[in-house]
């Protein structure tokens, strides 16, 4: 058969099976075999129903409370009780009740029957069938013919007995000598409603004391009439009476009553009354909650779970949340009349103005489970069309939802205000169920609907314990194949039931196979190949077991040996093959079954595969494993950076040291800021996945794993590629990977099917800075120049962020130093200081103030600082904490920085917690002449100036940049100025002083912000070299000391020269020698 061909055939088995079920969605009341019944036109026919039997002969007794009487045509609408035969011919006959004005009824009394509304309530006492009509409304007109007073509307109420021949009136109200309309019962208007109970006649009479109302209670054998008056309790116009029933409420042999009050405070109430002779005494009180409701309208007693103990039903007909829906309130008897509500209230289908709750009536039980039922009337339903429901009771109570619903509209007719009065109860058609009438006055009708027959079905599916699919011992189309026998067997149990009933069913093979694939098993006709479901039919009769066999055949690709084979059966009751009707001729109906409560026509059964397996219980054994690999990593631990862009590597290992896993699925769990990208070699690898949205938070991910098995001992590497939003924050990602399977595992097991790993988002900052002078040297000393010379120097400090993540809060702190210790005398002030973003500001070491400077390329200037920065610290501890660490070559020898002669100045500990600066530099102190030789003509030395955390010593000025993008640059521009007579202060000056500027820069500190560089500063040094010039004065004196020191050796050279006598002369002989020597030539 074709894939086509199948389809057909499936869609027209199904629809088969519906018109089988044709009676599925009623219940057992039935609709289509109801008994019409109608009254005079305007009569208000079927305002009151009673269901009445009498020796062999079954009546409803109709009561028409505005009909005219055929006995007494003088009277006008005093209303008449009807007595209907059940046959299809409407045969209605009036009884003669009271319509007579001359009836006896007192010594003060004179009766008025016009427009006494007889027929308003029935009841009937079930024992031996005694019938009580009442008519609210009739008067007592003595005093008003007499005195021109007031009409008393007693009210009257008439037994009749079983054979509906004889009657006799009561009017509990009426007392001698009362005149007055507005005395304790002038107005009582008793028989609005009543019930019969034991040897109680029960009368509401909510006209009593001025619309208080009353409850009467007379018993037929003491002819003793008891009261409920106490206005104390029960407030003014409270109705009460308006509805009475009456029960078992504080033992199952007593006998208790109960009146609504439905305008009681304008919530309603109801009352249960204890009876005594004298009086009626309340014994228990429920309380309606919202205004309006008419809470109280009607109130029902009934045993609903068969206690023995009364429970309570009370309407509120006009309870609305749109308009008028109604409600019905469900009070359970926790022993001694202590009433429990339900949790919920039944409501139909909570109709527009439907006034459910308008009537309730108990109808025995109907579906012959041993609880009683109850009707529920919505007479204004469907525009006044009215509708009653059916509710079963249950042994907790009544079931929440209606088992069926039956509609004015529905039954064929015009029928008004269906459901205004209901009677149940008596058996009509002797199929051993209580029937039910319901009246529909506005049009003056009423119905007759018998009740059908409740079977209780035992369904079984037999099925052998196991199935080996390597053994093929049935034939299917000549060829070998696996099957299997499914036999179906009904056994039932039917009240009353003769003769066969057929049973319809639908037989369905493995109808929980996994979503995707084939059913595995399918039912043949004829050696065709057909579906996996089929539908027959089998004769079964009361107390018998049938059972039938088909045979399912196994498909030849069947992979799935796991999953269990379910077979599920659904049936109902067919047709009922009877001789002939009952001995009244009523058509018979079909049974049906019984439903609700524990009872269901569904049915399902299961088998297995035999499977061969290393453990016990074939279990599985599944274990994962996972590992993430992210791009980087800090201090040794892997993280992501946001916004570096790369995909992240999920590798997941799958291992199976068990038995086979059937349908093996990884589920993958992690926040909706990650992306799914893809499974690395999922077609080879067998790896099928799909998103799930968890929830707004959460992402899942469930892969299928390997085809359709996961054999025993394999092992699988699942590779995923991740991604991350590119608006994420930072944080702790939780990925949880999980491995479940379709057949059995462990429990002790299960504690390696599931892995949490952490993803660390983080910012990693990678900040480079470096910085430049624009000039690097100059020369101090030179004393041609005036102390207070200042010489102008500009840096720059360019800084880049390298990536990969953006900076949040970027700070750069530049220090240099301001003053050469141990003189408090001011070498360098920061002229200015401004940065491309952001703002820059000076910070007081002393008073942590500042001043702030701001944007160099156009940014409008501060005018006020930020209180925020005003106690501004470090971010660079780590740094400053370095400063004295032998990595550095400068810092290995901090004695550089004084000069070993100084023999006068302060302690050195003690300079570095100067608080001021003196900040006039044309006031420096002259340095002694004899230093300025020493030092001239010693031998040049160096002194290296740097800045320590928080130094008294030094400038600290900041620059906040704020947040900077990846590739963002930023240039720090400040202008300083160096008075260079400062460096020449003695003892203290070298021949090179080196004046070290640092900036660190950093991101804010955050937990998450991973600051990556290692080095984050740069250190510009200016070297200022000494001129070597003497001041003129010392030149001065040098050149007169040289000269005077000259003219003291010249003196002392003479002296000596004139102590030797070299300036003495010779004889003069000698001279005479010299002349005459010199004469020879």
């Amino acid at each position: 058969m074709t894939t086509y061909g199948l389809g057909l055939y499936n869609i027209g088995l199904n629809m088969l099976f519906c018109l089988l079920l044709r009676h599925a969605d009623l219940y057992n009341l039935d609709v289509p075999h109801a008994i019409p019944l109608s009254g005079p036109n305007g009569s208000f026919f079927g305002y009151s129903v009673l269901l009445h039997k009498h020796q062999q002969q079954t009546w409803v007794i109709v009561g028409a409370p505005v009909a005219n009487s055929k006995f007494n045509q003088a009277v006008r609408n005093p209303g008449a009780i009807y007595k209907c035969k059940i046959t299809d011919k409407n045969d209605c006959e009036q009884i003669q009740l009271g319509v007579m004005s001359d009836m006896p009824c007192g010594r003060h009394c004179s009766a008025e029957v016009d427009n006494q509304w007889l027929g308003v309530s029935l009841s009937r006492r079930q024992q031996d069938g005694l019938v009580l009509a009442c008519g609210h409304r009739w008067k007592n007109v003595f005093f008003t013919k007499k005195e021109d007073l007031h009409k008393l509307p007693h009210g009257v109420c008439y037994k009749l007995e079983s054979d509906l021949n004889q009657s006799s009136p009561l009017i509990p109200c009426y007392r001698d000598h009362q005149k007055l309309f507005t005395s304790d019962y002038g107005s009582c208007q008793a028989g609005i409603s009543n019930v019969l109970i034991g040897d109680l006649i029960v009368m509401g009479a909510p006209g009593t004391l001025y619309w208080t109302g009353s409850v009467f209670v007379h018993n037929i054998s003491s002819q003793v009439t008891s009261a409920y008056l106490d206005d104390n309790v029960v407030l003014y116009g409270s109705y009460l009476g308006y509805s009475v029933s009456a029960g078992h409420f504080l033992h199952p042999d007593s006998t208790e009553v109960v009146g609504g009050a439905p305008q009681y405070g304008q919530t309603g109430r109801a009352y249960i009354f204890s009876v005594e002779p004298s009086a009626l005494s309340i014994i228990s009180e429920v309380k309606g909650q919202k205004l309006g409701s008419y809470f109280g309208a009607t109130v029902c007693a009934v045993d609903l779970n068969t206690d023995g103990l009364s429970d309570l039903l009370v309407g509120a007909p006009m309870f609305s949340t749109v308009r008028e829906e109604g409600r019905v309130h469900i009070y359970m008897n926790q022993g001694q009349a202590n009433m429990k509500e339900m949790e919920f209230t039944l409501a139909g289908r909570d109709s527009y103005a439907a006034r459910f709750g308008e009537s309730i009536t108990s109808l025995g039980d109907i579906d012959d489970d041993g609880y009683p039922d109850v009707a529920v009337g919505a007479p204004q339903e469907d525009d006044l069309h009215g509708a009653i429901y059916i509710y079963n009771g249950r042994k907790t109570g009544l079931e929440q939802y209606f088992s069926q619903r039956i509609a004015g509209s529905a039954l064929g007719s015009a029928f008004k205000m269906f459901g205004q009065s209901v009677s149940g109860g008596i058996d009509v058609d002797d199929n051993g169920y209580p029937d039910v009438a319901v009246g529909a006055f506005l049009s003056d009708s009423a119905v007759v609907l018998r009740t059908r027959a409740v079977v209780v079905v035992e369904a079984t599916i037999l099925l052998p314990p196991s199935v080996n699919r390597t053994y093929a011992l049935c034939t299917e189309n000549g060829q070998p194949a696996v099957c299997l026998n499914t036999t179906v067997c009904f056994q039932l149990h039917a009240q009353r039931v003769s003769g066969l009933i057929k049973m319809l069913y639908n037989l369905t093979a493995d109808v929980k196979h996994k979503e995707g694939l084939q059913s595995r098993f399918f039912f043949t006709t004829n050696g065709t190949a057909l579906s996996n479901a089929t539908a027959g039919s089998i004769n079964t009769r009361h107390g018998h077991m049938t059972c039938v066999t088909h045979l399912a055949f196994l498909r030849r690709d069947v992979r799935d040996i796991f999953t269990p084979i379910h077979f599920e059966l659904q049936y109902e009751v067919g047709e009922h093959n009877v001789v002939r009707g009952n001995s009244k001729s009523f058509p018979p109906l079909i049974p049906m079954l019984q439903r609700g409560g524990e009872y269901r026509n569904l049915l399902t059964n299961k088998t297995v595969f035999t499977r061969y397996c290393a453990w016990d219980n074939c279990s599985t054994n599944l274990q994962v494993s996972a590992q993430l690999l992210l791009p980087r990593t800090h201090r040794d631990m892997p993280y992501v950076a946001l916004g570096e862009g790369k995909t992240i590597l999920l590798n997941v290992t799958l291992f199976n040291s068990g038995d086979a896993a059937f349908l093996p699925m990884l589920h993958l769990r992690y926040p909706s800021n990650l992306y799914f990208i893809k499974v690395l070699d999922a077609e080879e690898k067998y790896v099928s996945c799909k998103v799930a949205q968890e929830e707004k938070t959460s992402v899942g991910l469930d892969c299928s794993v390997g085809n359709l098995f996961f054999n025993a001992l394999a092992k699988v590497n699942i590779s995923f590629l991740l991604d991350v939003s590119a608006d994420s924050e930072p944080g702790d990602l939780s990925i949880v990977i999980n491995a479940t399977r379709e057949n059995f595992e462990n429990e002790d097991l299960l504690h390696d099917n599931i892995v949490n790993l952490t993803l660390l988002l983080r910012y990693g900052v990678n900040l480079n800075i470096h910085g430049f002078a624009s000039r690097t040297e100059f020369v101090f000393g030179d004393f041609e120049d005036p102390h207070c010379s200042a010489e102008r120097f500009n840096y720059t400090f360019k800084v880049v962020n390298v990536g990969p993540s953006i900076s949040h809060g970027t700070t750069v702190e530049i220090d240099i130093p301001k003053a050469l210790a141990p003189y408090p005398y001011r070498l360098l002030n920061i002229l200015d200081i401004q940065s491309s973003s952001g703002w820059c500001y000076i910070q007081n070491s002393t008073d942590g103030t500042s001043s702030t400077h701001g944007n160099m390329y156009g940014s409008q200037r501060a005018s006020t600082i930020d209180s925020a920065w005003l106690n501004v610290t470090t971010t660079t501890d780590s740094y400053w904490t370095n400063r004295s660490s032998t990595t550095h070559p400068y810092w290995t020898n901090t004695s550089s920085t004084t000069d070993t002669n100084w023999t006068s100045t302060p302690n050195w500990a003690n300079v570095r917690n100067w608080t001021s600066v003196i900040e006039d530099e044309c006031d420096l102190p002259d340095s002694n002449p004899l230093n300025e030789l020493f030092f001239f003509f010693s031998k040049r030395s160096r002194r290296h100036m740097y800045c320590m955390k928080e130094d008294a010593l030094c400038l600290h000025a900041v620059c906040e940049l704020g947040d900077m993008d990846i590739g963002k640059d930023a240039t720090i521009e400040m202008e300083v100025e160096i008075y260079s007579g400062v460096l020449d202060i003695s003892p203290g000056r070298h021949g090179v002083m080196l004046l070290e500027t640092t900036a660190v820069i950093s991101p804010k500190k955050d937990p998450f912000i991973w600051f990556l560089q290692e080095d984050p500063i740069t250190v510009v040094v200016l070297e200022a070299h000494y001129s070597h010039k003497l001041k003129p004065v010392i030149m001065l004196s040098i050149v007169v000391a040289s000269l005077l020191l000259g003219l003291l050796i010249l003196a002392l050279l003479v002296i000596c020269m004139w102590k030797s006598g070299f300036f003495e002369r010779k004889n003069e002989e000698m001279m005479g020698n010299v002349q005459r020597h010199s004469w020879d030539y």
